[in-house]
């Protein structure tokens, strides 16, 4: 896609991904290189059971009610 701001989750994903949270032997995450509002935005006020993690793993939000997200950078070894 030539602007990726332009690209937003399908209705169809969005209930595939309910779907599948449906299952309680399931745990759904969604690993993207966008930030986290836009997955706030575009996928977890849909699909309020699936964990995010925005920015290439640097911030993660587990599906819990009420996670906030978390910095992972603090843990991450960039000394190479």
């Amino acid at each position: 896609m030539q602007t990726p701001d332009a690209a937003h989750p399908s209705a169809e994903l969005l209930t595939t991904l309910n779907r599948l949270t449906q299952d309680p032997n399931n745990c759904v995450y969604i690993i993207s290189g966008r930030d986290q509002v836009f997955l706030e935005n575009m996928i977890g006020a849909a699909c309020p059971l699936v964990g995010l993690s925005a920015e290439h793993g640097t911030f993660f939000k587990s599906p819990q009610k009420d996670a906030h997200w978390e910095d992972m950078s603090k843990e991450m070894d960039l000394s190479w």
